[in-house]
């Protein structure tokens, strides 16, 4: 029984997965406060989509950089969310133009929107690689990437004022993606005003409550569609 025991804590120590936290399939937060799980990278073909919210940078070393750099490069995919967007992470591999969106209902209040793919022209899922087969998302708009070189919108919001912003955008490089996600949500470190909004299950972050269930709409199949994308072009490297 102690054999077996050392052998799983072994097996435990060994796995480099263990220092990811685990999102979705293919994809992982990396915390600054642990910023040698990059190192990782090259060690698992599991990890497809590194996540990046926390608000503070300054814990990555030119090291842990250039092997973030080189694994986008190669096909991988960066996801910056919120305070990560304002972490110097994304500015040290692209000019990025980040601006609050404000978007609020015609009552004042602040809230999310269902964008229904083709429905309202003020309200845009794009196609592209990353939204196939989105058609339905809730979204609770925050920032605004409108300006960002080379910045391909995924998702495009008004709001009652008339201002377009894009509020989920992707950037080439490389051969993978930089994701530039404006949307609020709820998470284990949520920060964002609407983490603790009514409305909100932590397992389907962009999901809304009707009746008894809880519908996450097509959030779940553009992270999917990313995974895969990453996993495909790496595999083809």
């Amino acid at each position: 029984m102690r054999r077996i025991g050392l052998l799983f804590v072994s097996l435990l120590l060994a796995s480099p997965l263990l220092a990811f936290q685990q999102v979705t399939e293919g994809m992982y937060r990396v915390e600054p406060e642990r910023p040698d799980d990059l190192l990782l990278l090259d060690d698992t073909t599991a990890v497809r989509v590194v996540v990046f919210s926390g608000e503070d940078a300054s814990s990555l070393s030119q090291v842990h950089m250039t092997k973030l750099r080189d694994w986008i490069a190669r096909g991988g995919v960066l996801w910056a969310e919120g305070r990560g967007l304002t972490s110097g992470l994304v500015e040290a591999f692209i000019p990025i133009e980040n601006r609050a969106f404000a978007f609020h209902k015609d009552s004042g209040d602040s809230a999310g929107e269902l964008i229904v793919k083709g429905a309202l022209p003020q309200h845009v899922i794009h196609d592209h690689p990353l939204t196939q087969g989105v058609e339905q998302l809730y979204l609770y708009p925050q920032r605004d990437f409108t300006g960002t070189p080379k910045v391909q919108p995924l998702v495009e919001m008004t709001n009652p004022e008339g201002e377009r912003g894009v509020i989920l955008g992707a950037v080439p490089y490389g051969k993978g993606w930089i994701v530039l996600d404006g949307t609020a949500r709820e998470t284990r470190r949520a920060w964002w005003p609407f983490g603790r909004s009514k409305g909100f299950d932590e397992d389907h972050p962009n999901a809304v409550r009707l009746g008894e269930r809880w519908n996450a709409y097509d959030w779940d199949r553009l992270l999917r569609n990313t995974a895969q994308l990453a996993q495909h072009t790496m595999a083809s490297d």
